[in-house]
């Protein structure tokens, strides 16, 4: 399997901490500097990924942990949700906000992942 440990989308780039793999470091690419939002978990993140929609404001992170479940943030206002468990992997589409996993032996397709803010029964 392939883990995705850095992660660049337009203005972001996420990194999962080497030495703390519970923490991911967001970094503003034009100045170099570190963001100030900074990204915990309970558990191990093995593999993450930013979402590659234009808009820097509706930038989101999405991520599995070391049980194989997968989860959903904001990149500019974490707030961590969890979508899904026994994840074997996952992928952002490249022009559009939709995010597809192989979980549980199964193709799940995600059309609108903001929805989870809104409704989580609507996921």
């Amino acid at each position: 399997m392939n883990k995705r440990h850095l992660s660049l989308s337009g203005d972001v780039l996420a990194l999962i901490d080497p030495m703390k793999p519970k923490n991911v470091h967001v970094f503003d690419i034009m100045s170099g500097k570190p963001s100030a939002t900074h990204i915990t978990h309970s558990t191990d993140i093995i593999e993450m990924e930013l979402n590659q929609i234009e808009m820097a404001s509706e930038r989101k992170m999405c991520f599995v942990d070391s049980n194989r479940d997968m989860f959903l943030t904001s990149v500019h206002k974490p707030e961590i949700q969890k979508i899904q468990n026994m994840t074997d992997s996952f992928l952002w589409n490249e022009s559009n906000d939709m995010l597809s996993a192989i979980a549980d032996g199964k193709h799940i397709t995600w059309f609108y992942p903001n929805s989870i803010y809104v409704d989580k029964d609507l996921m």
